[in-house]
């Protein structure tokens, strides 16, 4: 029924996510597959804020340091991020749009607390503005330009927002930056379902609301 609501058509299969990038599978992923991927394709950045986004997660801005203009990501795509002194990278959601970098060379990342992954603890316990490290982009989950061109509905449970908000972000800035004398393009309309098991702990809950 959500999708009758929201004119939504399936005429092809929809394109999944394998491992998901904020599962304990993803930091095993990512470093397994690193043999396979350019090792210029590593990017230098640097952390410029980060903030108590809710309880259990921080909420870190990067700004690139070099080679700006060949950094690229889609709206829902993950990095690979490799924290000093840390052997094995963690896999996390770009938490911001594309069109966010194009203005000021800075994206966000949602990291909520693990046991697991020493990745992760370095960011809670360690991490401070000015930390330098290194990502990766990757993962076949995003929105494409067509994709945001049709009714939408976007479905997402706890830290799982974050390539969802990146996605949503990117169509409103589409939408709203639009020409408003332009009758010509066509408005389109999203539904977003967030689950949650504790409101008071649920990541980008301001921007969710």
């Amino acid at each position: 029924w959500l999708a009758t609501l929201c004119g939504v058509r399936f005429e092809r299969k929809p394109v999944g996510v394998f491992p998901d990038p904020n599962s304990e599978t993803a930091e095993a992923y990512v470093t397994s597959n690193a043999a396979a991927k350019p090792k210029d394709s590593l990017f230098a950045v640097t952390v410029t804020s980060i903030e108590d986004d809710s309880p259990n997660t921080k909420l870190i801005t990067l700004v690139v340091v070099n080679d700006k203009s060949k950094f690229a990501f889609r709206p829902g795509q993950w990095v690979d991020f490799h924290a000093p002194g840390v052997l094995k990278p963690g896999g996390y959601s770009i938490a911001s749009s594309p069109g966010r970098f194009v203005k000021d060379a800075t994206f966000q990342l949602a990291i909520r607390e693990s046991r697991s992954s020493h990745c992760a603890h370095w960011v809670h316990e360690k991490c401070k503005k000015g930390d330098e490290a290194k990502v990766r982009v990757g993962g076949k989950f995003f929105a494409s330009a067509l994709d945001l061109e049709h009714p939408l509905v976007l479905v997402a449970g706890g830290i799982g927002i974050a390539p969802i908000l990146g996605m949503l972000q990117t169509f409103l800035e589409e939408q709203l930056g639009s020409n408003p004398g332009d009758t010509t393009k066509q408005k389109v309309r999203v539904v977003l379902l967030c689950s949650t098991k504790n409101p008071q702990t649920q990541p980008m809950l301001p921007e969710i609301l």
